[in-house]
């Protein structure tokens, strides 16, 4: 089996036509960094301009397995074959997500 780790602050839930597969939250969290820079003096309207930093929080490349992440940090690591974020998304009746359908991954 592939080993799948969640590291998302969130659970994620995988909804298959014979069940839900649940991956709790590892504890480490991969995220991208928020720059953010000020650009004026207002202090009714304070204004920053907002510059992606770098991705922390994840480990080095594993073989045999995934890293389930956002897809705002699969996206910054397009060369990252073992990173996967939730892909087509279910929602309730009141249209809170509830799992998603699969993962999307990056392409060699």
């Amino acid at each position: 089996m592939t080993k799948i780790i969640n590291l998302t602050p969130h659970s994620i839930n995988l909804i298959l036509p014979d069940g839900i597969r649940n991956f709790s939250p590892d504890g480490t969290v991969a995220r991208v960094e928020q720059v953010l820079n000020k650009i004026n003096n207002d202090p009714d309207f304070p204004l920053v301009v907002e510059r992606v930093g770098k991705v922390v929080g994840l480990p080095a490349e594993i073989k045999n397995g995934f890293f389930l992440v956002s897809a705002m940090v699969r996206n910054l690591l397009p060369r990252r074959m073992d990173l996967a974020s939730p892909g087509e998304l279910v929602r309730d009746s009141e249209g809170k997500v509830i799992g998603c359908k699969n993962f999307i991954v990056n392409c060699p």
